[in-house]
């Protein structure tokens, strides 16, 4: 739930001290033993992202391993106790039980002694995939990626079918965030996160496909490197608050209060244009172009 990151938020944003590093829940390769990665080589400059992510795939599922009543039985009962859950909430259990798999989507952020500190995450379920009405092995021409009012995946999910090669589209919450120079990018995918996600007990062997015509995959963001400098401001500077306080964090942190409160702003938007990481390979690498555009800003939270 959070309780242990408060040490270290009062460590690091209260008394200054940069201890990130020493924490192991800041670190995602123990998440990452025995999971799908693809990471580029280290970056030659800094490479801002801002905004929604999506990672395209096909993938195709088996599941050639059969499960015993005793062992979903015994699931059943562990989570009972762990989430007190009652015997009558069926629908969390015929969730569980039913043939899917669950794709999970990391973007980490990985420094140059190894350590990975995740960015931003995305779910899917495979039966809520944007499936095609008339062809469920195809992409809805529909869908649009981040639509709040597409709902045609959750009201009606599709089974999917072991062997068959489907389309998949994870949406990955919007973030900020600069990739420093010398640090690579790695994305992972995986079929479990426990206890953000009750499991499916269904265990399933997962095939990615990739190549260069028909099952591209792709990871598509915003980078945002060519923003003029200047159109970065701390909220600060901009309502004029009283800057007082030794702590840069705590003189922002009064001035978005007093902003979001008071402050009317007027500018003009401007269009970003989207980019995407490249082709990526079998082997577990990837690219990613750093010429996107960008729109007219002004606020950031630069140097934090």
């Amino acid at each position: 739930m959070g309780f242990h990151v408060i040490l270290s938020q009062i460590q690091r944003y209260l008394l200054g001290q940069d201890v990130e590093a020493q924490q192991p829940w800041e670190d995602e390769r123990l998440d990452e033993v025995g999971v799908l990665t693809f990471t580029t080589e280290p970056l030659e400059k800094d490479v801002e992202i801002a905004g929604p992510l999506k990672l395209s795939f096909w993938a195709k599922t088996d599941f050639d391993q059969p499960v015993t009543q005793a062992i979903i039985d015994q699931s059943f009962a562990f989570i009972q106790k762990l989430l007190n859950v009652s015997d009558d909430q069926d629908l969390l259990f015929d969730l569980m039980n039913r043939r899917d798999v669950q794709w999970i989507v990391e973007v980490n952020d990985v420094f140059p002694d190894g350590r990975a500190k995740n960015i931003t995450s995305g779910w899917l379920s495979a039966w809520h995939r944007p499936y095609d009405p008339r062809d469920p092995t195809r992409l809805d021409p529909a869908y649009n990626a981040f639509d709040p009012f597409y709902d045609h995946a959750d009201k009606y999910p599709s089974p999917i079918e072991a062997g068959v090669t489907y389309p998949y589209v994870v949406e990955i919450w919007p973030t900020d965030n600069m990739f420093k120079q010398g640090h690579r990018i790695r994305v992972s995918i995986s079929a479990s996160d426990f206890p953000h996600m009750l499991p499916v007990l269904h265990p399933s062997k997962n095939t990615i496909i990739i190549d260069a015509t028909d099952h591209q995959a792709r990871l598509d963001c915003q980078v945002v490197n060519n923003i003029p400098s200047d159109a970065w401001k701390w909220v600060s500077d901009i309502v004029g608050q009283d800057n007082s306080s030794q702590n840069q964090i705590l003189r922002e942190f009064s001035a978005v209060n007093e902003y979001l409160l008071t402050h009317t702003d007027t500018t003009t938007s401007g269009d970003a244009d989207t980019e995407s990481g490249s082709d990526t390979t079998a082997e577990g690498t990837a690219s990613v172009s750093d010429e996107g555009g960008g729109g007219a800003c002004f606020i950031a939270a630069v140097g934090v």
